[in-house]
């Protein structure tokens, strides 16, 4: 992938690797409770759901649950958290597909790929969606989403300083930048779940990076 590559591999290759190695160990039963509480969250929002609701969607007992998490506070933070995880491995792996594929990819094409694979990210598993933005900044779930939003953001400037270090986007604030396009795939995102839109992943990512580009790359 060049040199954008130094940035991705070092955080990444060990979460990577991590998920791979520990697939069929204890932790399967924490992520049975994450794919529940999802649901749940999905349904009744953070205030309303219960530790019962989601022993009940997991067929777990309410001791089970408790076990791992002792509060549902401390549940949220973990879910955001390894939900943050998946996503970073879903956009590293979609760089590295383009970057072999290409040798040495271009910031546009790196951009509809990382766009591309956060969108279907959210698509594929829309109960993230659903519990990550029915609220993402109020005072209820804010403290725990932001971490999420955080990291996501810190991910998308990375790639936009690669390409003005390449002197393919203009030298303006990257992270002013990566703010306007994290949102864009946010609220995109949420749009696509409750409108229930038949446009495709890659027309959707489309317009997003080249509305986003038109601002950005190097004017002749």
């Amino acid at each position: 992938m060049g040199e954008q590559a130094g940035y991705w591999l070092v955080p990444l290759r060990s979460v990577y690797l991590r998920r791979v190695a520990t697939a069929d160990d204890p932790n399967r039963r924490r992520q049975m409770i994450f794919d529940a509480a999802k649901v749940v969250f999905a349904e009744k929002g953070f205030s309303d759901f219960t530790i019962a609701d989601i022993a009940r969607k997991s067929g777990l007992s309410y001791g089970s649950i408790t076990w791992h998490f002792p509060s549902k506070e401390a549940l949220l933070r973990d879910l955001l958290q390894n939900e943050q995880e998946r996503l970073r491995v879903v956009i590293f792996c979609s760089l590295l597909q383009v970057g072999s594929a290409s040798g040495g990819a271009n910031i546009e094409t790196l951009l509809r790929a990382s766009v591309s694979a956060s969108l279907e990210f959210f698509d594929e598993d829309p109960g993230v969606m659903a519990s990550l933005l029915q609220s993402p900044f109020s005072m209820e779930i804010g403290a725990y989403f932001r971490p999420f939003y955080d990291g996501f953001l810190d991910d998308v400037e990375a790639l936009i300083r690669t390409g003005q270090e390449r002197g393919e986007l203009r030298d303006v604030s990257s992270c002013f930048a990566a703010v306007t396009l994290v949102s864009l795939i946010l609220q995109t995102a949420r749009w696509r779940l409750v409108a229930r839109e038949s446009s495709t992943v890659t027309e959707t990512a489309d317009v997003i990076v080249s509305f986003t580009l038109d601002g950005l790359r190097c004017r002749s």
